[in-house]
């Protein structure tokens, strides 16, 4: 079940005093501490996964090469990503619209677009990762983005459940 609004701990459990065991463990510092967003602490994790991994790519590449190559791809790429935010403008307000208009749930809307966000940005670490000769580096972000999106998705899938359950009850 996940954690709802307004409540902390983990996805599996509501948190508090005494109701997990990651709760009274303080030397467990990888794990969402009680009154911590879970949501928050993950997506955190995941960007910070992700410089770790491009990161690494860098050190590997200027280990072994002297060109400039590499370097001025991921730069021309961060530039480009860059110019991209500038349109997201006008795709952000058409969801706030649609979302109005369809009545939508907000926290459905803010899942798939941080999963778009999550899906663009591991493909191309990804790409950088093989580009620089690292490709299993890059596979490892696409597994690490998939997982991230489907661990988003849980809400959705619960919804879809809940809702299953009372079409079969009624």
């Amino acid at each position: 079940v996940p954690v709802r609004q307004g409540r902390a701990g983990h996805y599996d459990h509501p948190g508090g005093t005494g109701s997990g065991s990651h709760d009274a463990d303080q030397k467990n510092r990888g794990t969402v501490r009680s009154g911590q967003d879970p949501v928050r602490f993950l997506m955190g994790l995941y960007w910070k996964a992700v410089a770790a991994v491009l990161l690494a790519v860098v050190l590997i590449w200027t280990l072994r090469r002297q060109e400039m190559g590499v370097l001025l791809g991921m730069a021309v790429c961060a530039m480009v990503m860059a110019v991209a935010m500038a349109y997201l403008g006008p795709v952000l307000e058409l969801v706030e619209t649609l979302q109005e208009l369809g009545g939508l749930d907000e926290e459905l809307t803010s899942i798939l677009l941080k999963s778009v966000g999550i899906g663009l940005v591991t493909e191309i670490a990804g790409l950088i990762c093989a580009d620089s000769g690292n490709a299993s580096l890059g596979k490892s972000l696409q597994l690490l983005g998939t997982v991230a999106i489907l661990w988003l998705s849980v809400p959705l899938f619960t919804s879809l459940l809940e809702l299953i359950q009372e079409m079969m009850a009624g």
